[in-house]
């Protein structure tokens, strides 16, 4: 999981003066916050505003300027289906990968082979579900909906917002402690510093002598002094600098650069992984892959790291952007081609890293590799680059979360201060605003910005293992971001539809198995026997005319020797559920339904009423099938599950540990 480089802008900047109440106020000089805009070729550029379409102080005054800003949503630059590709394997392969290896240790290497193939299909079709209702909806296509957390307000309002920023924040703290785990691991390495956890050539005496004893823990002290004390040097010295800034435009070039790194890597490890000799000593393939075909007590640790490599949910609105005519077979190919390279490299990766050390692989598969070679040690400098300049960009995701979320945008807690501009004429005074300074010469910016390094330093300086934290990372915000959301929304998008689809089935159900006996023999079903009548002092059954335009109207029954033509309807409180309702869950899936219809119903209708926005003519997506909700459905369950089972399959092996 990687985030990919873009640039957002909080507010929109005025050229001109805004008078109000006798005074000109000046719009801020910068925006509120700037995400890391791209240079190279199908790069991104894109303005956002991050607040709710509905608010009625954006949109209380539709003018020309509003109509401009719309335009800010839109791109700077698009890219055809190579480089809208190119942009989304860049944004799912990344430091992750490392730890695929380890995922197939603790999965085993056929159920772990099944569960990547699982997870990329879940993840395409995830990716192509969240812009198909982002960018085809017949409704929500016409109010701008560009980011993930803005798609699943509809559905679930203010929650489900707080709900998908949660998570990315969840994705972007573990990414960064994972990023800062590997620097560890790396860099003293590279500096010739010897690291406890590391191979080393060094050979221990058995003797267990005390002086031999106190020796040794000595040794791994020093080792625990020396990484942490390059880890905090480096990281005060390359990163917190970086990750204070507010335009990270000057990094967009590592974000290429980390694909190739990973590329190199897979290299390295196919060519010196000691593969063939590994499984000549465990008995040959046959053995290996009978006996470490599946390891269901750590199952869902593995499915956690697989989620935190394959996550890239909240990226891709933006890489659909950035695609030139956009529809959904040109995005279709998009999202199939990238999962396809990315899957690939992930699997070489996985499976040759795994092979080469079977139950001795690492979280980090370099730190199997010896500390004193030289193909090694540069692919530890090759990565450890792409740690520190990727950390960065996770920090600025996390620290955008927080400003949303507590601050409504303003990174810098702007202030606004009156200037008396007056002239011979006339007695103005202007409003300018200014970054308000917190500690000394620190602004909110910095304070984030620091808090969020600070937080992530020290869990790193205790831990010594990437493994659990990629798992749990993967197992509450990839699980939760990846499968549980975007089913979520799906459902609450189209809940009117399910809602009509539930009923038809119970009306089918109820229709076979209660009016089977009452067929008609000669005529149609409108005619009511003397037998269907109810009697005197039951009302389990409604008697309706024809007429549709005033159903609940009142009729007189029939005098003797006379008829007419009823309707006998079995009002739906009286009809009982069949079993498959409750197996299925359908008392859930209708709960979620009827809030998103609800939402969808209020959120709309006032966006509508707020918006200037037309009809948008282009590509619509088609009428949900019971397969597309059958979908979303798996997706929440693989989610709530994998979540689930990934907390508690990790606290498990931690405690066992």
């Amino acid at each position: 999981m990687k985030t990919v480089s873009t640039t957002i802008q909080g507010t929109v900047q005025q050229q001109q003066l805004h008078q109000q109440d006798g005074h000109f106020i000046h719009p801020p000089s910068s925006s509120s916050f700037t995400e890391p805009s791209s240079t190279r070729t199908g790069s991104v550029a894109l303005q956002d505003d991050l607040s709710d379409p509905t608010d009625p102080y954006l949109h209380s005054n539709p003018t020309e300027s509003q109509k401009n800003n719309n335009k800010l949503y839109k791109p700077h630059v698009q890219s055809g289906l190579f480089g809208a590709s190119s942009n989304l394997v860049n944004a799912i392969v990344g430091a992750g990968i490392i730890g695929i290896p380890y995922a197939l240790k603790q999965s085993g290497i056929i159920a772990g082979v099944i569960l990547l193939i699982l997870v990329i299909i879940l993840t395409e079709k995830s990716l192509r579900l969240i812009v198909g209702l982002a960018s085809f909806h017949p409704t929500l296509r016409r109010y701008h909906v560009r980011t993930f957390e803005d798609l699943a307000s509809y559905p679930f309002d203010r929650i489900g917002r707080i709900f998908i920023l949660t998570n990315m924040f969840i994705l972007a703290y573990g990414a960064m402690l994972a990023y800062l785990l590997i620097i560890k691991d790396t860099v003293p390495t590279i500096l010739r510093f010897s690291v406890s956890h590391l191979n080393t050539n060094a050979t221990l005496s058995t003797t267990t002598n005390t002086s031999t004893s106190t020796a040794n823990s000595s040794s791994d002290n020093q080792d625990w002094w020396y990484a942490n004390t390059v880890l905090i040097v480096s990281s005060l010295v390359i990163i917190l600098p970086l990750a204070i800034k507010r335009d990270m435009a000057s990094l967009a070039i590592f974000s290429s650069f980390s694909v190739s790194a990973d590329v190199v890597l897979t290299i390295f490890i196919l060519i010196y992984a000691p593969i063939y000799t590994s499984i000549q000593h465990s008995g040959g393939l046959s053995h290996v892959l009978i006996h470490n075909a599946i390891q269901p007590s750590t199952l869902f640790i593995a499915v956690g790291i697989l989620s935190t490599a394959m996550s890239c949910q909240h990226s891709c609105f933006i890489i659909s952007e950035s695609l030139r005519d956009k529809t959904q077979r040109r995005w279709a190919m998009v999202t199939g081609s990238s999962l396809f390279f990315a899957g690939f490299f992930t699997a070489t990766l996985g499976i040759a890293g795994y092979l080469g050390f079977l139950q001795d692989t690492k979280g980090d598969v370099l730190n199997n590799f010896d500390s004193k070679s030289y193909e090694a040690n540069f692919a530890r400098l090759l990565l450890a680059i792409t740690m520190f300049f990727t950390y960065p960009m996770e920090s600025f995701v996390a620290r955008h979360v927080l400003v949303v979320l507590f601050h409504g945008g303003d990174i810098d807690g702007v202030v606004h201060q009156e200037e008396d501009i007056s002239t011979v004429n006339s007695n103005i005074t202007a409003t300018t605003p200014r970054e308000q300074l917190i500690c000394l010469c620190l602004n909110r910016r910095h304070i984030l910005s620091m808090g969020i390094f600070f937080a992530t330093l020290l869990p790193a300086i205790i831990l010594s293992d990437i493994g659990p934290v990629l798992s749990i990372t993967g197992s509450l915000g990839g699980a939760f971001l990846c499968y549980f959301s975007p089913g979520m929304v799906y459902l609450g998008v189209y809940g009117e539809e399910f809602l009509q689809s539930t009923e038809q089935l119970l009306d089918s159900y109820h229709g076979g198995k209660l009016f089977k006996r009452k067929q008609q023999k000669n005529k149609s079903n409108s005619h009511v026997t003397k037998d269907d009548l109810p009697m005197d002092g039951t009302a389990n059954v409604w008697l309706n005319t024809h007429d549709h335009q005033n159903p609940s109207s009142s009729i007189e029954l029939p005098i003797a020797g006379d008829s007419s033509q009823v309707l006998v309807t079995f009002p739906k409180a009286t009809q009982s559920k069949p079993i498959w309702w409750y197996i299925g869950l359908f008392p859930f899936w209708c709960f979620i339904a009827r809030v998103g219809k609800s939402n969808m119903n209020k959120k709309c209708s006032s966006a509508a009423t707020l918006s200037q926005s037309s009809d948008i003519l282009g590509d619509i997506s088609k009428p949900p099938t019971c397969c597309d909700f059958l979908y979303a459905m798996v997706f929440i369950t693989f989610g709530i599950i994998s979540a689930v089972a990934g907390v508690v399959s990790n606290i498990w092996f931690l405690l066992k540990k």
